[in-house]
């Protein structure tokens, strides 16, 4: 009997240690479960961070791109004012082309005129000399008669 009473006792004994063994290892589960839930929590935080800042890109790329957009327009816009602009010139060009080739047919008219006048110029000094010529026989003629 007293060796069951001593066998009693030592398991009672080994169960009181294996008591607690196990009371200490479920301390530590406890303490790495709260220091897994940490963990979990500053990771948690660190993925709202994330998404924070993911989200602040996202709203600055949406803004880029309404800027973008409006620069594109404004870029349309000067596009199309300078396809007038040039259109205009164009015009301009076009209508000075055909003034300036008037002009120039104008100027070989003028030339033309002036080259005739001077030719005729000519003519009346030749006819004029020979008038005064003829006058002046004439003269001579008639004071010779008288």
């Amino acid at each position: 009997m007293q060796s069951t009473i001593h066998w009693q006792e030592g398991m009672l004994k080994t169960h009181q240690e294996a008591h607690e063994q196990t009371k200490q290892a479920c301390e530590l589960l406890k303490e790495e479960n709260r220091a897994c839930k940490d963990a979990e929590l500053e990771n948690l935080d660190v993925i709202k961070g994330l998404i924070e800042k993911e989200a602040t890109a996202f709203q600055k790329a949406k803004e880029f791109q309404a800027a973008f957009q409006v620069a594109n327009q404004q870029l349309e816009s000067l596009k199309a004012e300078r396809d007038q602009v040039d259109k205009k010139w164009q015009k301009k060009l076009q209508d000075m082309e055909v003034h300036s080739k008037w002009l120039v047919k104008q100027m070989q008219i003028d030339m033309t005129a002036i080259t005739q006048k001077h030719q005729a110029l000519q003519v009346l000094r030749e006819n004029h000399d020979e008038l005064q010529g003829l006058i002046l026989f004439v003269v001579t003629k008639a004071e010779a008669i008288q």
